[in-house]
């Protein structure tokens, strides 16, 4: 990466701010940055974007919506202790933690592949999440198949 001019920078922060002004762009960028290199995070957003395109997707900010609802989970299991045992309780999650939730699935199953470049890797994982295939589509089925078995512990849950 080519160091970039504070002009460049605010013009790159203001795009993004004002343009685009869906949240999930926000969740992605915040979820890659490393050492506050915020501007960095925004570039490797770009170049995601790129690639979708390159791809033919023809809305990419929709098929990113549709790839990260299809992955995100519906609940979350929380360990709760009674007495000496410790239970795992099925609890229902807030949408913006669903979407953080799958956001970093995404990011966590992408970084994983050492093979590809990461951008390229997180575009073809968003589409295989969009058409309802992968390893995260089934994580999420999984995910929902021990809830369901832990739905007996729900007595114990606590709003």
């Amino acid at each position: 990466m080519q160091d970039l001019n504070m002009e460049q920078k605010k013009t790159i922060h203001n795009f993004i701010k004002k343009k685009t002004s869906f949240k999930i762009s926000e969740i992605f960028i915040t979820s890659f940055l490393k050492k506050g290199k915020k501007t960095k995070a925004e570039l490797l957003w770009f170049k995601i974007l790129k690639t979708l395109k390159e791809k033919k997707v023809k809305k990419t900010y929709s098929s990113i919506y549709k790839a990260v609802y299809k992955i995100s989970p519906l609940v979350d299991l929380r360990s709760l202790r009674r007495g000496r045992t410790v239970y795992q309780v099925p609890t229902p999650l807030r949408n913006k933690k669903r979407i953080a939730l799958g956001i970093k699935w995404l990011v966590e199953d992408s970084l994983k592949d050492e093979k590809k470049k990461f951008h390229t890797n997180l575009s073809s994982k968003i589409l295989e999440a969009e058409k309802g295939l992968g390893r995260l589509v089934e994580k999420r089925k999984a995910w929902h198949k021990t809830a369901r078995s832990k739905m007996l512990y729900l007595r114990y849950r606590w709003f």
